[in-house]
């Protein structure tokens, strides 16, 4: 489900244009392929150029790699190692270089979400969108059931703590992305769907993508 309602929020935000695109911790690259599927669906195959997926671990990338550039032949794809928690530089990513960043389920995990926002916003150009599709706390306090495997995981608890919009590590309510994306040089936040109209009725409806433009 974050795959499906990340793509249409990512395909929403991508200027009608189109721009290039980066993809953060993309894992085995389905989230990559609901994009470029929603694209092609669109009529937009071409919007995404180039398409960087960056991966840190090897395996991952070397499988996104295979599986992607054969579901979609003659696309302009780029491949590479990126670390979130690591200056983009490093990774060979230019200041201002991509219209939309994009991520599922992986910016949540980032130690100190300040400076990886600070590093997206670098890497976005005027007016470029992040897009991260992301588990999300309905009620601030209430961890979700997916935490419970997630926990064991030191880099979802390892985090810099920040009052206001990172009170834990992991998942965060739609209010603290709020907070956090406008501390950190953004404007325009979305949450889609409106976790916030709807967590009374379904509160174990968990997923959402939260969009914001650079400022």
């Amino acid at each position: 489900m974050s795959n499906a309602i990340g793509a249409v929020a990512a395909e929403r935000a991508l200027p009608a244009g189109g721009g290039a695109v980066i993809e953060l911790g993309g894992g085995f690259g389905s989230g990559a392929e609901a994009l470029l599927a929603r694209l092609d669906a669109a009529g937009r195959g071409a919007a995404a150029a180039p398409y960087r997926f960056t991966e840190l671990a090897p395996m991952f990338l070397r499988r996104a790699e295979r599986t992607l550039r054969a579901r979609f032949p003659g696309r302009p794809l780029e491949f590479g190692a990126l670390d979130i928690n690591r200056p983009f530089g490093e990774a060979g990513i230019a200041p201002g270089a991509y219209s939309l960043v994009y991520g599922v389920n992986v910016v949540h995990i980032a130690r100190d979400l300040a400076a990886t926002l600070g590093e997206i916003r670098t890497a976005l150009g005027d007016g470029g969108m992040l897009v991260v599709a992301e588990c999300v706390r309905p009620f601030a306090g209430r961890p979700v059931y997916v935490e419970l495997a997630f926990n064991l995981l030191g880099a979802f608890r390892d985090a810099v703590l920040v009052p206001g919009w990172r009170p834990n590590g992991g998942f965060l309510t739609p209010e603290q992305w709020r907070s956090a994306l406008e501390a950190n040089g953004f404007a325009d936040v979305a949450v889609f769907p409106d976790i916030a109209a709807i967590r009374k009725v379904i509160p174990q409806f968990v997923v959402a993508a939260i969009s914001a433009r650079r400022a």
